[in-house]
Formats: C-alpha cells, structure tokens, sequence
C-alpha cells in the first residue's frame, strides 16, 4: 500500500505525488471492486508508469488524510477524457461509497460535476480515505501517455470555471454563429446547384453543411440533446471528418477543373479523397492504421494547397484573398500536428485563441469561397446567355436559308406536281374507263347466266300464246260456219270460247312482257330512283331465274330451293333493279358452292348422301326487313373472310370470276343504308344476309 498524501494547502489542484499512489493493468476490463482491493489482485499494484496500447482498463489507488483546520471539499479528475471513470472512497469502518462518470455516459447517469467530469467528496478534519479509481478509455478518444491521480477543491474550481471563466458561454455563442453561417451558405451554394447543375456548387453546399454540423455538434447539441451530449458530439464530429475531407478535395478538383488541366494530379487527389475513409474505417474498428489520421490530414490539407498554388498567378483579387484564407488556415491547422510529432511545446496564448484563429479563418473562408461561387454562377449565366444569343441568331440564319430553300423546292414542287396531275388525271381517266368496262362485264356476266333461264321462262308464255292463237283460228273458222247455219246459241258459246282464250293470250303476253323488262332492267344501267317493291316477288323472281339459267348451262346441275318469306313486309322503297342484282349474286354464289361441294361428294373426297340446298327466306325484324341466302355448301375458312368483300378478290378459278360480286353487292347496299353480313362455318356452309330500312 503506498504512503499517505496528506493535505495540507487549500489550493485548486493537487497532483498525487508518483510516490503516492500505484497502479494496476485490467487488461480484460472486467475486475470490480471486491476483487482489486483484495487478495491476489491488491499485491499486483505497482509504481511503474507505462501506459500500453492494448489494454484500455487501470486501476489506480493512493490514501489522503485531511490535515486542514477544517473540512476538505475536494473534487477527483482525470487528465484525459475517460469513456468511463469509477470512483471508490472508503473511510476507516466504513463500507465503499461508489461515484460514476464518463464522456461515454448518458448526462442522467453520471454522478458529481457532470459536465466537467469531476467526483466531489468531503474529508472530515483529521479523516484518511482509501481511494481507487479505475479509469477505461476508447482509442477513438484517445488513450493517454500516462496517469495521474490528481485531485482539487470544490470552491475555488467552482469560481475559476464558472464564475470567472467565460470561455464555455462564448464558445457556445461561437458555434451557434458558426452554425447560422454555414447553414445559409450551403443553402446559397445549393440554390446555384439547382440552377446550374454544376456539381462544384454542391460539393460545397456539403463541405458548408458539415461545418454547420460540426458547429452545432461542438456548442449547440447540449442546448438540445444534453441527455446524450458527449456521445452525440463525438459520433457526429467522428462521422464527420471523413465526408468533410473527401468533399474538400473533390470542391477543389471540381472548382480548379483538375481533371481537364492537370489529369495525373487529378487522379492523385481521387486517391487522395478516399483516404480519409480508411482512416474512418481503421479508426471505428480500433486497426492500428488509425494512429495516422494527423499524417492523412495533413496530406489532404498539402494537397489542397499545392493545388490552389497556380491561381496565385491570375489577376482576380478575390481569388488570391481566397487562396490567402487557405493557405493560413491549412498552416495553422498543420501546426499542432507538426509541433506533436516534433514533440515541441506551442506557446500559451496560442492555444488559447486557437479556436478564434479557426473561426476567423472559416468566415474568412466561407465568404470568399461564397462571392467566387456567385461570380462563378453570374459569369456562366452570362456565358449562357452569350451562347443562347449565338443559338438564335444561328438559328435565324439557318431560318432563311430554309426559307429560300423551301421557296426553291415549292417552285419544283409546284412543276411537278402540276406534271404529276396530268399525268394523274390520264390515268384516273383511264382508270374510269377500265372501271366502267368491268362493272359492264360484271353486269352481262349475270347477265349471260341469266339468259337461259329467261328464255326458259318466257318459253311458257310463248307456247300458251301459240297455242291459244291457233285454238282461235280454228274456233273462228267454227263460228263462221254456224253464223252461215244460223245457229245463234253456237256462236254465243263459240265466241265466249274465243273471248276465254283472247284473256289467255293476253295473260301470258303480259308475263312474257314482265319478263322481257325484268331482263332489261337488269341489263340497263341503274336510274338511281328508289320505288315501292315487293321483296319476295323480288326475291323469288330472280331465285328461279338463277336456277333456271345454271339449269340451262349445265344440264346436270341440280340443287334443292327452299323459301320461306314473311307476307307482313309489304312493298319496300328500293332500287329494284340494283337490289334484284345483289339477289341474284348471292344465289349464283350459293348455288355455285352447294354444285362444288356435290361434285367432291361424287368423288368421295367428303361424306356421301350430300343434298345440296339452298334456302332463300325474308323477315321484317325492328324496322328493318332481312333477306336470308343459306347454302349448306364448304363453307368459307375464317382466314379470308374478312376479305371477301374487297375488289377482285376471289376463291373461284381462273375465267370462272371476276372478283366484283360481293365488292358491288356490298356498295349496292351500303347505298341503301343497310348492311351485308356473312355467317359461315367451314364444311357447313354459308349464310349471307342483307339488311334494308323499311323506311
């Protein structure tokens, strides 16, 4: 056990004299009390003085006895930040009182003077306490050189630090300013980002808002966060080294344009900027890279100047003024490093104005750093708007020259086109001859099928006329005869014989005539002129005329016809004779399919015992009238019968179609108002239906 150190002078601090006091290594930082104080662990306390890297924990012990006249108000400190400070007081018959501290620990759980980190006791006049202290600290913090226990009086610490000394509170003032500053200038820098797009505008706005960060962090968190203080102070400045460096350097590449004047140092500085992030990384994971932190800082710094260097030569004084504010903030932040490493003592009244030194040196900074970044901005805006004027009066220029141009190729244009129109017009003429021609082919084309079956039909008529006539004669000559006898009651019945056949005649002479215009009609263009028709005698006429002209084209054509016609239609206001042509078309066609699918029946290439059939039907459905053309033929494949209707387009071999049936019949009645639709299904057959208004 050492020696007592008696107190004996009411001074402010006292430092435990080596002699006084022992020490002892925790190298796992996990000994309590009970077990340094006694055996085996208490003979271990030495008097070395070696502090070793590794080991993070100590304990420290010593006795003082109070010699004053009265009793000792005194305090117990460290001579470093601790992460954790424990304080073990004990008097003679007493148990352990225990006091905790640390930079570490929540403001709620630290005992004494919290924020100086400082234990107060009371030592009764003649009292001797044994004390151990056990000190743990954090290589993020620092770890020092050496110990010692030292220890002060409550009263006088009390007066020097907070009645006489000022410095906290305007320290606090400080960084609140530093704070304010830093903030608007990010902004400012940021706006210009927003504007300009240039990325040195926000490389700054982040190296003025880490600062601002850094400012409150220092003066301004224990206003707001005093519960955790310490802890939010350092994370945040630890935090914040590391971008504050990287976005310095890349400010500097970015504002000085490196990367186009000098690329190799340009790559230089790129390693340079991640440098501090290893360090950060070293530093968080307690790697011994870490103890070279001053050494990259000081690198970054070197680098930032020798690259600020070349614009010592340009004629912008603002520009200097900056480089000057750089410069002597770069040499005075390298001083203490420097003076560290060379182990040389810096003078008292410069570390006491150190953070003066640094606060001028960062407005100084800020503003000038500031005023180039505006007249940066107000020089691109003015290069911007050098350009944009160019752009218009180059597109102004290049506007005429379109325009003549243009008035040169309307010139062309307007020749050739008028060639072009005559040429157009030759061809739409001859275009309307050819069409004309075809429609005209179309038409005798139906025409020529329906000339057998005319000439079957009025075959009728003709041989009752005949026949009828030469009954006549013959009666005449009867008449004659009985005139001559006189026998009055046999001419009567003699002559109502003539007048019965004279009706017959007459009957059969009107039908023929009915037919002879039907044919006519048919044969003759369109009048355009819509009348009142009946669509079933219509419909029917032109069903058995069809029948009776592909009877007499082919004698073993044969298929059977079904009607079923709704008398309530009555007589509809059409074109008869365009209307009699869609009729027509359609039954050729349907009669046309059911003999093709017939002649492969007779070849066995399909199922036998086939009928062809080909159904016509008519029906008054909602204001309209539908007339129905059915086969039970092939059918019509689903892929082409979305083409049907197109001019030319047909499924009939060669000579044997033109192609313009369904294109005209589709016209026809889309000229009616109405609609042709198709149903079909391959192998069943098909169903086209016209639908026509009424009215």
């Amino acid at each position: 056990m050492p020696p007592v150190y008696l107190i004996k002078a009411d001074t402010a601090s006292i430092m435990i004299p080596d002699t006084c006091w022992q020490m002892l290594e925790d190298a796992e930082g996990k000994w309590a009390i009970d077990q340094v104080s006694q055996s085996p662990l208490a003979e271990k306390f030495h008097g070395k003085r070696e502090i070793h890297s590794s080991t993070t924990a100590y304990w420290v012990r010593y006795r003082l006895k109070n010699k004053l006249a009265h009793e000792a108000h005194i305090y117990f400190e460290s001579n470093y930040y601790p992460k954790s400070l424990d304080l073990y007081t004990k008097a003679e018959g007493s148990p352990w009182e225990h006091q905790k501290t640390g930079y570490f620990l929540p403001w709620s759980k630290r005992d004494g003077i919290k924020n100086r980190f400082r234990l107060p006791v009371r030592i009764s006049l003649g009292q001797e306490l044994l004390i151990y202290q056990r000190f743990e600290f954090d290589p993020r913090l620092g770890v020092p050189e050496y110990l010692f226990p030292a220890v002060g009086f409550t009263e006088k610490m009390m007066k020097n630090n907070y009645i006489l000394n000022e410095t906290a509170y305007f320290d606090n003032i400080r960084h609140g300013v530093l704070f304010g500053v830093c903030m608007l200038a990010a902004l400012f820098s940021f706006f210009f980002f927003l504007t300009a797009r240039e990325w040195v505008y926000f490389h700054a706005s982040m190296i003025y808002f880490l600062v601002a960060l850094f400012g409150f962090l220092r003066g301004l968190v224990g206003i707001f966060f005093r519960e955790n203080e310490s802890i939010l102070s350092f994370y945040g400045q630890y935090f914040l080294v590391a971008p504050f460096l990287y976005f310095l350097v890349s400010t500097t590449r970015h504002s000085l344009e490196t990367k186009r004047q000098y690329p190799g140092w340009d790559r230089f500085l790129v390693i340079v900027s991640i440098l501090p992030f290893i360090w950060f990384v070293a530093q968080y994971f307690y790697v011994s890279l870490a103890k070279w932190g001053d050494f990259f800082s000081i690198v970054i710094f070197l680098a930032v100047g020798i690259s600020c260097l070349p614009l010592i030569r340009k004629k912008n004084r603002t520009t200097r003024l900056l480089i000057a504010g750089v410069l002597f903030f770069a040499f005075f932040e390298l001083i203490g490093p420097v003076a560290q490493a060379l182990n040389i003592s810096l003078p008292g009244w410069l570390l006491k104005h150190t953070l003066d030194v640094e606060l001028i040196c960062t407005f100084w900074i800020i503003g000038i750093s500031s005023w180039l970044l505006f007249e940066r901005y107000r020089n691109l805006q003015t290069k911007l708007s050098q350009e944009a004027f160019e752009k218009a009066q180059m597109a102004k220029e290049q506007e005429i020259e379109r325009r003549l141009l243009i008035e040169q190729q309307k010139v062309e244009l307007e020749k050739q086109v008028t060639q072009r129109t005559a040429e157009l017009k030759g061809s739409l003429d001859d275009l309307k001859s050819t069409q004309a021609q075809l429609i005209q082919s179309e038409k005798m084309a139906s025409l020529g099928e329906l000339t057998a079956g005319i000439a079957h039909e009025i075959q009728n008529p003709l041989n009752f006329v005949n026949n009828f006539s030469e009954v006549n004669g013959e009666l005449i000559e009867e008449l004659k005869v009985e005139a001559e006898k006189g026998n009055i009651e046999e001419v009567k019945g003699i002559a109502k014989e003539i007048e019965f056949n004279s009706e017959k005649i007459n009957h059969h002479g009107k039908r023929a005539d009915a037919i002879v215009k039907g044919m006519l009609q048919h044969s003759r263009s369109s009048s355009g002129v819509k009348e009142p028709t009946d669509i079933n005698a219509l419909a029917d006429e032109y069903l058995r005329l069809s029948y009776h002209g592909l009877r007499a084209k082919d004698k073993s054509f044969n298929a059977t016809m079904k009607t079923d016609f709704d008398d309530s239609i009555g007589k509809v206001n059409i074109i008869p004779q365009d209307i009699g042509r869609v009729i027509l078309n359609l039954i050729n066609n349907a009669f046309y399919a059911v003999d093709e699918k017939k002649k492969h029946t007779s070849k066995g290439s399909v199922q036998s015992g086939y009928e062809p059939i080909v159904s016509l039907a008519t029906e008054k459905n909602n204001g309209k009238v539908e007339i129905s053309v059915k086969d039970n033929g092939n059918g019509i494949p689903q892929k082409i019968v979305d083409k049907i209707f197109q001019p030319f387009f047909t499924t009939k071999p060669t000579g044997q179609g033109t192609g313009l049936g369904l294109s005209l019949s589709y016209d026809i009645v889309k000229a009616h108002g109405g609609e042709l639709k198709v149903e079909t299904e391959k192998g069943e057959g098909s169903e086209f239906i016209i639908v026509l208004p009424i009215n």
